[in-house]
């Protein structure tokens, strides 16, 4: 499987699009991701993030949280 293939398969991107409203759940989620590395002191450009609603909420399971901490473990080893 290509890199590129396996992102695009991601399954955090494939609950994304599964929603009624893909973008707005996206932009929902990078502005959460942007408001905690400002916390932090990071400097993300927000203009970048789509506006718009945010979209309905997508809940995730406990084998997913379980699975990209996983994913999160792999990627620091390296």
């Amino acid at each position: 499987m290509r890199l590129w293939t396996f992102h695009t398969r991601h399954p955090q991107l494939v609950r994304f699009r599964r929603a009624r409203a893909p973008v707005g759940c996206i932009a929902g989620y990078l502005k959460a991701v942007h408001a905690e590395g400002v916390a932090r002191g990071y400097a993300f450009d927000a203009g970048k993030i789509a506006r718009g609603d945010r979209g309905e909420t997508i809940a995730a399971t406990r084998g997913q949280l379980a699975y990209e901490f996983s994913c999160l473990l792999d990627k620091l080893r390296h």
